[in-house]
Order: C-alpha cells, then sequence, then structure tokens
C-alpha cells in the first residue's frame, strides 16, 4: 500500500474497512494532507510504525478498532483536529498514552483493561465522552476519572465492577454502567453528579438499595432500565425501576425528585417527563399520591411515548389487566 495514495492531494475521506492490511509505515499515507476521516477496522493490522500519521494533520477521525495490536508505541499526531479516535477490540490491557491530549472522544470497548489506575487518563484533558465498554474492568481508582472536567458521557457497560466508582467528574451527564456485578447501592452512591441526567444500570445483580442512593441526583432526566433482584421493598428517591421482582413501592419513593424535565423521545420526537416503573409485581393501588407528593407536574399513568405532561409507565406483568391505569392529579 505505501506510496498508494501520493496523488491523491485532494482527498478528504478514505475508508479501508474489513481488508487485509498487516501493518502501517510512515509511507502508507503519504500526500493525504487533507484527509479528514480514515477507516482501518477490521484489517489484520499487528503493528503501527513510529510516524505513520505525523504528516496528517488534518485528521479529525481515526478507526483502527478489530485489529490485532496488543499495544501501541507513540503514533505521533500533531495538531488539534484528531478529536474522535477508535481503538476498540485490539487486545490493548493498559490505556494507551501516546494519543493526541486533542481527543474529545476515546473509544476502548471489548479489550483486556482490568484495572483503571488514577492519572491513566491524564494525558486526555478535554474528553468529552469515553466508552470502556465489554472490558474486564473490575476496579476503577479513587479519582481515576475526577480530574476529567470535560467528562460527559461514561460508558462501562458490561465490565466486572461490583460498586459505582468513586469522586467520578461532576461535569457527567449520562452514565452506563449495565451487566457489571452491581449488588448493592449505598446511600449516596453517585456522590458529586449533580449534573447528571441519565443513568442506566439495567441487568445488574442489585438486591439491595439504600434509601439516598439517588440522592445527589438532581436533574435526572431518565433514569432507565434499573435492574433489581429480590428486592421486596424500594426506599426513597428511586426515580425508576424497570425490569425487577419488586413487590412494594414505599410512599415516599420520590419525594426526593423536585423536578422532571422534558426530554425529546428519539423516535418520534416528542416531548416528555417520564418515570417508568416496569415489569414488577406491584398491584396498582400501592402507588400512593404521596409517593409523587414533591414532584411539581401533572402526571398520568399512562403509556411510555405519552407527549404530554409527566408520563408514568406500568407494565405490571402480574396484573397484566392493570398496566394502563388513566390517573392525573395536581401535585403542589
Amino acid at each position: 500500500m505505501e506510496g498508494a495514495f501520493i496523488e491523491m492531494i485532494n482527498l478528504e475521506q478514505l475508508n479501508l474497512r474489513d481488508n487485509r492490511l498487516p501493518q502501517l509505515t510512515t509511507h502508507s499515507f503519504v500526500g493525504l494532507h487533507k484527509i479528514q476521516y480514515l477507516n482501518l477496522d477490521a484489517n489484520n493490522i499487528s503493528t503501527i510504525e513510529v510516524g505513520t500519521f505525523q504528516y496528517l494533520t488534518n485528521l479529525a477521525h481515526l478507526i483502527i478498532s478489530n485489529n490485532p495490536l496488543t499495544t501501541l508505541s507513540r503514533l505521533d499526531f500533531f495538531g488539534s483536529r484528531l478529536q474522535y479516535i477508535d481503538i476498540s477490540h485490539v487486545g490493548l490491557d493498559r490505556v494507551p498514552q501516546s494519543l493526541t491530549k486533542f481527543v474529545r472522544d476515546l473509544r476502548l470497548a471489548k479489550n483486556n483493561l482490568t484495572h483503571i489506575s488514577a492519572g491513566d487518563f491524564d494525558s486526555y484533558p478535554y474528553l468529552g465522552l469515553l466508552v470502556l465498554d465489554d472490558n474486564c474492568v473490575s476496579e476503577i481508582e479513587n479519582d481515576a476519572l475526577g480530574r476529567q472536567e470535560y467528562l460527559m458521557r461514561l460508558w462501562l457497560n458490561g465490565n466486572c465492577l461490583t460498586k459505582v466508582p468513586p469522586n467520578l467528574p461532576p461535569s457527567l451527564l449520562a452514565l452506563y454502567m449495565e451487566e457489571n456485578k452491581l449488588t448493592s447501592l449505598a446511600n449516596y452512591s453517585f456522590r458529586g453528579l449533580v449534573h447528571l441526567e441519565q443513568l442506566f444500570l439495567q441487568r445488574n445483580e442489585i438486591q439491595d438499595l439504600f434509601p439516598c442512593a439517588f440522592c445527589d441526583l438532581r436533574e435526572i432526566l431518565k433514569l432507565k432500565a434499573l435492574l433489581l433482584l429480590e428486592v421486596t421493598t424500594v426506599p426513597a428517591a428511586t426515580p425508576l425501576i424497570e425490569n425487577n421482582t419488586v413487590t412494594q413501592q414505599v410512599a415516599t419513593i420520590f419525594q426526593n425528585i423536585s423536578f422532571v424535565t422534558p426530554t425529546t423521545d428519539t423516535y418520534n420526537e416528542s416531548t416528555k417527563k417520564e418515570i417508568i416503573v416496569g415489569k414488577n409485581s406491584i398491584y396498582p393501588s400501592t402507588y400512593y399520591r404521596s409517593t409523587f407528593n414533591k414532584t411539581r407536574e401533572y402526571f398520568e399513568i399512562n403509556h411510555l411515548l405519552t407527549g404530554h405532561g409527566l408520563s408514568i409507565t406500568i407494565e405490571n406483568e402480574k396484573y397484566p389487566d392493570d398496566n394502563i391505569i388513566n390517573y392525573s392529579a395536581t401535585i403542589a
């Protein structure tokens, strides 16, 4: 491939996905000074020579995922335009330190990371989105991510975490922790995440929720799919419970929610405010008016995509005839 693009001086996008490239050298991309998008996914790249990307000063979007790299030497990216890097599923066992500090979107899914240490991401101070899905991460050290002051979305799905990582950055808007090994949520598990709007905890092993597990979550828009196993009573401040075996809901469950902010539905673009209590065994009569005593909105027990007011979704497996209950009240 060396010299293949030497005359393509105006090329801005290059997709080499799903070929059989074995390596990259300093001559692989000679002439591509204007390249902005480069996709090398699903090749057979095992080595990347130092300096391979040094002249791609306009490169903004780089995908090297699904290659047998295992390690990354210095890649020597120059300039501040490279903001998206996907190095998922390449066999990394540690966070690479050799990428551009200007990266905003870093994807490290399906590698062999087991431990995230303090300082691992200090080389990337401008991260806004970080994906660590489907690794083997069992521990994230205290403050390992706390200094990421611009981090807004963090994916930790499919790991082996037994607790919510401490000292996550207060800038977070969305936290994904599906399919981990959480068994309980202690009081103030999400301490400091006052701006968090979305929290995904489905398919964990949660059995115990402490009364103030969610007390720091002031701006939740949609707490989606919290999986509870063998829980008989849910304490206060749980905005959403889905896919669980909960049999009783205490009257003060929503007492710490002062408002529910409108969101836009992905599929029909309707504006909605929602609390979901899905797939459980709670008999509808146990939903007390006092349960919503601090929610300053009209609400109705209707279906998920209700476009007006506050949508309360109840999918009751034990009493299917009561799945949709029309009820509304003004909460002072």
